[in-house]
């Protein structure tokens, strides 16, 4: 069976802007959560519900320093649309936000219900790492004003890149097209890939990923990003958004420069790193595919 995404009631602390990094949720003051996590491991590329969890519930900013707590957590099957038991769990139980790992259909199905239920963004906000305009788009934007969302772009942003970004996008598709940061990343993705291919004058796979690849750089609609050399992951920017009437984010937080990837965050995993550089990986990675399957950055240190 498929399992759930995670959703997250949170309680009382002053929950800053960790939601820049897809861990909690920003706001003054302090507040209580309650988290809500689909459990499938195979339901996307989104983070994984135990990371999600550990994120939310370990790191220093949101649970330590601000002194926030978890009041409850639920898991709904992959799917599953029918969110009226969660919801009257979430009204009762004095949570100030709720962390929501949903997708899909989900994401709809939640929201909606969430409004018809009487709760507003201003009673309890929605957060999440997920929800795009996509999905807005498909829910209404009345279902959506006032929740937050963490990601590296909205369709919002204001760069040269991205206005041209959108308008060719809206040529071609419609006036009434959106954007988001899963296509945006897919964009400037392909212009890596065409960037290392020159580069290397191939597209053998070994070249292009020891070669071609590792440091390419391109400005994006959300910003200059880079294929770190050593771990591979890209350099990214961090915004906040929060849910207009137009079905759009008005961006309330973003990082003062691009960020550096870290595929295992210290304090979670302080015992493991990435590193394409190490000898270790080096050895492993270059023997053919078919002496070995593994071809993973992971060290442990």
């Amino acid at each position: 069976m498929r399992k759930a995404r995670f959703l997250a009631f949170l309680k009382r602390t002053n929950v800053a802007a960790a939601l820049a990094s897809g861990l909690a949720f920003a706001g003054p003051g302090c507040h209580q959560h309650y988290h809500y996590y689909n459990t499938d491991p195979c339901a996307t590329g989104a983070p994984m519900p135990s990371t999600m969890r550990s994120s939310v519930n370990c790191d220093p900013q949101t649970s330590v320093v601000d002194g926030g707590t978890t009041v409850a957590e639920e898991y709904s099957p992959l799917g599953s649309t029918e969110f009226s038991t969660n919801i009257n769990k979430i009204a009762s139980s004095g949570a100030d936000i709720v962390f929501s790992d949903l997708v899909g259909d989900q994401i709809v199905a939640f929201y909606k219900q969430f409004k018809e239920f009487g709760i507003t963004a201003k009673d309890i906000p929605i957060c999440t790492p997920i929800t795009t305009e996509q999905e807005i788009a498909a829910m209404g934007p009345e279902n959506a004003v006032g929740h937050y969302t963490s990601f590296n772009y909205f369709q919002s942003v204001d760069t040269p890149q991205n206005k041209s970004f959108v308008e060719r996008y809206k040529a071609k598709y419609g006036k009434d097209a959106v954007t988001n940061a899963v296509m945006e990343a897919a964009y400037f993705q392909t212009y890596f890939l065409a960037q290392a291919i020159a580069k290397v004058k191939s597209t053998d796979a070994d070249a292009l990923i020891f070669e071609g690849l590792p440091g390419q750089e391109f400005q994006a609609p959300q910003g200059k990003v880079k294929i770190d050399e050593k771990n591979h992951h890209t350099w990214l920017w961090a915004r906040i958004g929060k849910a207009n009437e137009q079905g759009q984010f008005d961006v309330v937080w973003k990082s003062e420069d691009w960020i550096r990837p870290q595929p295992w965050v210290p304090y979670l995993y302080p015992n493991k790193t990435c590193d394409f550089t190490d000898k270790r990986v080096l050895d492993r990675v270059k023997k053919p595919w078919s002496a070995e399957k593994n071809r993973s950055g992971t060290i442990d240190l």
